[in-house]
Order: C-alpha cells, then structure tokens, then sequence
C-alpha cells in the first residue's frame, strides 16, 4: 500500500510547488485617472502607482485608446519621481497603442504617488460619451524578476461644449 502512495505523493507534491510558482508577485496598483473634456481640448490623465510590498525598479504599461477621438499622445513624469533618478518616456509603436515606461539606471523603487501625466488631444468632432483608456501593466524587480502589477482603468469623458 506504501508503493502505491507514493506515486500520488510526489504527484501531489509537484502541483503544490507549481501552483505555488504561478502565484504572482504583486508590486503594487498603477492607476489611470477619470477625467472630463470638450471637443478640441487638450486633457491630462494623471497615473499613479502605489507601491506594493515587493518594490519594483521599473513599470511600464500598454494603454489602448481609441485613436479617432484621442490623438496626439505623449507623456511626462509625474511630481513623485522628482529626485528619484526615475524617468518615464512613452512611444506610440501601433495606432491606438501607448506604450509608456518608467525606470531609471538606479536600482531604487519607483515611489508611490503620482508618476506620469498622460497627454491626448480630443478631436474636435469627438461625440459625447466616455471614452475608456485600458492599460495592461507590468514591472520588474531590481534582480530582473518580473513582478505582477494590480491595475485601473482610466477614462475621458467628452461632454458637449458649453
């Protein structure tokens, strides 16, 4: 009967190290602010990141948003990394895609607080309704590690003009 277990035992034991493994790391929320604009403006998302328990010495992070109303995309660091040798760049590598990045050539943890500013214009045809900007993060750990990155959505609001 001991034979038989085993098997079982160090199956059971196998699965028990891979779920383990597969549970990720978490270093923290990146978060995408809600905000209201007029056709033809020029709107301002503020992103912020709350750091985790296991600190991340970069963040990046894909936001797609629907290039025929947000146009002209383009990013800044955000007041938290002042001082911190931190620095965010972003690209736009498909229509509709911003791809935005925050690191620096230090090992220090990205701060919590308010990391970047999101910049789009608003067409000047933009219809009223909201216009949601969905992001799909990720961060690294100073060893390379990567590490999993709790997020929210952000949105912009077009709202006639007045």
């Amino acid at each position: 009967m001991h034979r038989g277990m085993l098997p079982v035992s160090i199956l059971f034991l196998a699965l028990a190290v891979l779920v383990g493994s597969a549970v990720p790391v978490f270093a923290g929320e990146l978060s995408l602010a809600q905000v209201q604009a007029q056709p033809g403006q020029t709107v301002t998302l503020p992103m912020t990141y709350q750091a985790g328990r296991t600190a991340a010495a970069g963040v990046a992070s894909d936001i797609r948003f629907d290039p025929t109303v947000l146009r002209n995309p383009r990013c800044t660091a955000g007041p938290a990394l002042a001082g911190t040798g931190k620095d965010v760049h972003c690209a736009e590598p498909h229509r509709g895609i911003l791809r935005m990045g925050i690191f620096g050539l230090n090992l220090a943890a990205v701060p919590s607080g308010e990391v970047a500013q999101l910049t789009f214009d608003v067409a000047p045809t933009a219809r009223a309704r909201t216009y949601r900007l969905h992001q799909k993060p990720s961060a690294a750990n100073a060893q390379g590690r990567q590490l999993g990155v709790k997020h929210t959505n952000g949105a912009v609001q077009v709202v006639a003009n007045q």
